[in-house]
């Protein structure tokens, strides 16, 4: 059986769908017998009923709000560069320390 999460994450899109060879979902899982076809980056309104997701449409709405607040979000720094940056100041103190100057 195919089943999702009853509740979406923080960004408002719901996990994967899941495929599972047991009778019942988990708690806080729900079985899907809709077509899944819609599912949409997670991003998606989910028709439920007793318990059972029986259809699925595209939420591009809420898609859209997390991509604008993606964006807001600043850009964090290259890690790598980061790192260059650090071996670069610590070989010219190294360097400096071998020659004698001090800064």
């Amino acid at each position: 059986m195919k089943i999702i999460q009853s509740v979406p994450n923080k960004s408002g899109a719901y996990s994967a769908i899941h495929v599972r060879n047991e009778a019942t979902p988990p708690d806080g899982w729900l079985e899907i017998t809709a077509d899944t076809t819609e599912f949409f980056d997670g991003f998606v309104t989910l028709t439920i009923e007793n318990g059972v997701v029986t259809g699925i449409s595209k939420n591009v709405q809420a898609h859209k709000a997390w991509l604008a607040e993606e964006a807001a979000k600043p850009v964090k720094s290259d890690p790598i560069a980061e790192h260059d940056e650090l071996i670069a100041a610590l070989v010219e103190k190294v360097t400096n320390l071998e020659l004698g100057i001090t800064t």
